[in-house]
């Protein structure tokens, strides 16, 4: 499978919101142009623009993640994802670093196809392993 992978990787344990809901209130919202405060992971180029984080895998490359440079305490997160031309997109919550990279849940958002898994990563930001858990499962403490 030669899908390339573009993720927003959260280094959290939690993350305010991104977008507008109307029965979710975040603390902050992302409205920013500028991509100071993240930095990236992988094999893809990201910008920020009024708002909207867009990542694109460079070519030959497996995608890469879009990492938040601090962590948060709680979790609260509301946004729109949009994939095209055949990518996978999710977040990487409650992530931390490991000696060879970093593990963490991941969320897929992809399709109708809604799923978490525990996730290794190298240095390079490759997936080296993924564990299926049930819905739920390491989400609710």
């Amino acid at each position: 499978m030669n899908q390339k992978r573009l993720f927003c990787g959260i280094v959290a344990l939690a993350i305010t919101g991104f977008a507008e809901s109307p029965n979710f209130i975040p603390d902050s919202t992302f409205k920013e142009s500028s991509l100071a405060g993240w930095h990236v992971l992988g094999q893809a180029d990201w910008s920020a623009q009024n708002g909207e984080l867009t990542g694109k895998a460079k070519p030959g490359g497996n995608g890469g993640w879009l990492v938040l440079d601090r962590s948060y305490q709680d979790v609260g997160f509301f946004a729109n994802f949009r994939c095209t031309g055949g990518c996978k997109t999710g977040v990487l919550l409650r992530a931390e670093k490991t000696a060879d990279g970093m593990k963490g849940l991941y969320v897929s958002l992809t399709g109708e196809n809604l799923s978490l898994d525990q996730v290794t990563l190298d240095a390079e930001g490759k997936q080296l392993t993924s564990e299926k858990l049930r819905p739920g499962a390491e989400m609710v403490r």
